[in-house]
């Protein structure tokens, strides 16, 4: 059978999905990991498939507004208040998420998708 895992988010995101995936691959199933750019190296360096999602999530994750917007680095007012301009930034970053995820989907043609939820647009496609 053919599975697309789809997972966005931290290596904390990843990897529980990379050791799933490993262990249905050896029960015979053709396992692809659909994840930011960022972490082909590491979904390739234990024998699975990877399809390419952009890495806009990582990177925003990592700049100063991503810091406060995920609670890393400020107070509840602060995220508030860094939230509402970055609502359009935001929505971009999804829509490009959603369209490198669907391509995967298409590409891919798997029997079975499983994703997180992170993993925008997987849903729809499902």
């Amino acid at each position: 059978m053919k599975i697309l895992i789809l997972t966005i988010g931290t290596r904390g995101d990843v990897q529980p999905y990379i050791a799933l995936g490993r262990a249905l691959m050896t029960s015979g199933h053709e396992i692809t990991i659909c994840t930011c750019a960022h972490f082909e190296p590491f979904v390739r360096e234990y024998g699975l498939g990877y399809a390419y999602v952009n890495n806009d999530f990582i990177d925003f994750m990592h700049s100063p507004e991503g810091t406060i917007i995920l609670g890393n680095g400020g107070s509840f007012w602060k995220t508030l208040a860094n939230l509402a301009p970055m609502i359009s930034k935001l929505g971009d970053l999804q829509e490009r998420q959603m369209a490198d995820v669907w391509a995967a989907c298409k590409a891919s043609a798997p029997d079975l998708i499983l994703y997180h939820p992170k993993a925008l647009g997987a849903p729809d496609f499902a």
